[in-house]
């Protein structure tokens, strides 16, 4: 039954498949057992449903003619070896090198557009089905898509995830353990990204302890963005990373991420680093300083886009009320839903989020989804922080 519900609610509309991609992991406790969730969302990472008349293959044939005008061979095999919510993946080779043509689906812009006015119809009808716990779910998530359909229209624009990836390959490119794939940016425009081949291995291949290894880079990857690169990559869930398995000239297994679609990413300034350093303690589960995190978003608000001295009360008195009365945060990290109710929260005052603000939220919440999946190894909530504590 859940199983077919999904599969009619993802038909709806693209924005579906994205909010599964991030919030697939909130729906675990309150659904189904974390296996059966895996088998459901597995699919809704990499292989989007898509129609052939979503394939622009004269942006394909113009990018093969580029590389022909500078004498290189570019082969393109038909059909994508995955699918997104905003593109398509083809595998191929250039001069004999294997590589990836990141291509838009065709009418994308459009489509979200659409589709946001579709789940907001969708919502209004949902809302006599809230006493249903997923349906509240569904409502709850695609608020939060609503909020954010700038970003989401931004994403679709190719120039500025060439940008901000040939940003990050300058900043890893000195990593042993973290790729960010070389981009093509001659061959590459606001359509199309062409760009080196990782090969990496299926996450539900991996055995417990390469699981643990795995998390640890990923923990390390988004802290070092942080602390030392100042700035984040807002859209890391699974579906963004490739787990690397190679060996080594003393045939030693080296283990390495590889980070993909760089389409919202955002620079930090001090302020930014240490709110986002407190938010990387909740997935400690501190629950003293639970609520901190919004609290320094609104300080920061207050500060650099002149929240009103009148308004920061307001929505302050609304958070601890909220911590105090939500029956979900006996010492558990921050969820989704909060993230949602902080929103609803501030803008039942008039107050508008800025942009840097949302892309923030949206780290928070891919963060976590990835964070979730990763963690799943730990049979206890103990062993769970003495890990985080062990590598952060």
């Amino acid at each position: 039954m859940l199983e077919s519900m999904i599969s009619k609610i993802s038909d709806i509309s693209i924005l579906y498949v994205k909010m599964f991609q991030w919030f697939s992991y909130d729906f675990t406790d309150k659904m189904c057992d974390k296996k059966t969730i895996d088998t459901l969302f597995r699919n809704f990472l990499d292989k989007v449903k898509f129609s052939e008349e979503e394939i622009d293959r004269e942006e394909i044939t113009a990018m093969i003619e580029k590389c022909k005008a500078q004498n290189q061979e570019l082969l393109v095999e038909n059909t994508p070896i995955n699918s997104g919510t905003i593109a398509l993946a083809f595998k191929g080779t250039l001069d004999n090198k294997q590589v990836i043509i990141k291509l838009a689906r065709k009418n994308i812009v459009n489509r979200i557009k659409n589709d946001i006015n579709t789940i907001e119809v969708v919502n209004d009808i949902l809302y006599f089905l809230d006493f249903i716990p997923f349906f509240n779910s569904i409502r709850q998530f695609t608020k939060f898509f609503i909020f954010n359909k700038d970003l989401l229209i931004k994403q679709t624009d190719f120039n500025q995830e060439i940008k901000n990836m040939q940003y990050f390959y300058t900043k890893f490119k000195q990593a042993k353990d973290i790729i960010v794939p070389n981009v093509y940016t001659e061959y590459s425009n606001e359509k199309v990204i062409l760009m080196d081949f990782i090969d990496s291995v299926n996450i539900d291949t991996l055995e417990k302890e390469e699981y643990k290894i795995f998390f640890a880079l990923f923990l390390k990857f988004f802290y070092n963005c942080v602390i030392s690169k100042k700035i984040i990559h807002c859209d890391v869930h699974l579906g963004n990373i490739l787990f690397v398995k190679r060996v080594n000239e003393m045939n030693q297994v080296e283990y390495k991420l590889c980070i993909l679609d760089y389409g919202i990413c955002l620079e930090i300034d001090v302020k930014e680093q240490n709110f986002l350093d407190e938010f990387l303690k909740q997935l400690l589960h501190d629950r003293d300083n639970y609520n901190n995190v919004f609290k320094n978003i609104l300080n920061h608000m207050k500060d650099k886009y002149n929240l009103s001295v009148e308004n920061f009360d307001l929505i302050i008195h609304d958070i601890n009320q909220y911590v105090r009365t939500n029956t979900l945060l006996g010492g558990v990290s921050i969820s989704h839903c909060d993230i949602y109710n902080f929103v609803k929260i501030v803008q039942k005052y008039d107050v508008i989020i800025p942009e840097n603000i949302y892309k923030m939220l949206l780290c928070f919440v891919s963060l976590m989804g990835t964070s979730n999946k990763l963690s799943t190894i730990f049979s206890t909530s103990n062993e769970k922080q003495l890990f985080f504590r062990s590598i952060l």
